[in-house]
């Protein structure tokens, strides 16, 4: 006959392990590392689209651009900015007539 604390004690190991197995797969489940965010500051934004920190700040104003509030700093998803951004404000330029 086993003796009841070493069944305890396997059975304590099995469910930390399962424990720790099952930490490790919702981490990667709420950040994943191929798809890291990587945010932009202001300059680095306007410098990226090539218009002034003036008109990144219309440009946010007037959701043409969503920016995201860290503290104190407005930071921009690189992401958003690359694939969604640019062609609206190049039509947004355009339209305006600021662009021949």
């Amino acid at each position: 006959m086993n003796n009841p604390f070493e069944i305890i004690d396997r059975r304590l190991s099995i469910i930390e392990n399962l424990l720790i197995e099952l930490k490790q797969h919702n981490l990667k489940k709420e950040f994943p590392e191929t798809h890291a965010t990587k945010f932009l500051n202001r300059r680095e934004t306007a410098s990226l689209l090539g218009i002034s920190l003036g008109s990144l700040n219309s440009y946010t104003k007037s959701s043409i651009l969503k920016a995201y509030r860290i503290g104190n700093r407005v930071l921009y998803k690189e992401k958003e900015i690359l694939e969604e951004s640019v062609s609206q404000i190049k039509s947004f330029k355009y339209r305006k007539g600021l662009i021949d």
